[in-house]
């Protein structure tokens, strides 16, 4: 994505009424630590890496829905939204959060490639047999380029922003400004605008309603 697209995508999601805040690094760390913070309920992404930055939910394939040819095979799967659940997948591997950062360094994230010959049941083995990651170099037998302690720190201690809790309220959409940016600037069809803005603004007056409604019981 150019700078110009994110800053339009920015600018269509603020006239839209739903607040943005700007990542400092990584934007799945952001919204990982401030769903560990409370601020949010989850992140909504098709990255793992989220749990290690401590997301406490993880919401994958909400925007892909249908059936994916599965890479490298002559066959497809049925993709449906998934809720992951950090707490839950801990006690499932029995492992702590720390171990599953040292599972993913074996397997590859966003910021090292994986250990080679090493799959995901190898590493869940090595990472609950040994109680430090040098152990597990050594048991490998591979020694790596990148520095281990590092990307353990980037996933514990994310880099993000202090974000105040006023910023996440969500305003009315600006219907005018809206159009402005759709229609007249991209070309968008009206009708097909006009239909979906009405929709957005019924289906959130709905969810609003039903959050006065239940403040009664």
């Amino acid at each position: 994505m150019t700078p110009d697209m994110i800053v339009e995508a920015q600018e269509l999601l603020r006239v839209m009424g739903i607040p943005v805040i700007e990542a400092p690094e990584e934007g799945e760390a952001q919204g990982s630590v401030m769903v560990s913070r409370g601020q949010l309920f989850g992140v909504v992404s098709q990255d793992f890496d989220c749990l290690l930055f401590g997301a406490t939910h993880l919401f994958r394939n909400i925007g892909i829905t249908g059936k994916r040819k599965v890479a490298g095979k002559n066959f497809y799967i049925e993709v449906k939204p998934q809720h992951l659940e950090l707490e839950s997948i801990l006690k499932q591997l029995g492992v702590s959060r720390e171990k599953l950062i040292w599972l993913g360094i074996l397997v590859g994230t966003d910021f090292n490639e994986k250990f080679p010959r090493i799959g995901p049941k190898t590493a869940l083995k090595l990472v609950k047999e040994y109680n430090s990651f040098e152990e597990i170099i050594s048991a490998t037998k591979f020694e790596p380029e990148f520095d281990y302690k590092e990307i353990v720190n980037l996933f514990m201690n994310p880099v993000s922003v202090e974000v105040n809790p006023k910023e996440l309220d969500a305003k009315d959409p600006m219907r005018e400004k809206v159009l402005e940016f759709l229609v007249e600037k991209h070309d968008f069809s009206k009708e097909r605008v006009e239909s979906t803005l009405n929709a957005f603004i019924k289906k959130k007056e709905e969810i609003e309603k039903q959050r006065s409604l239940s403040q009664w019981f």
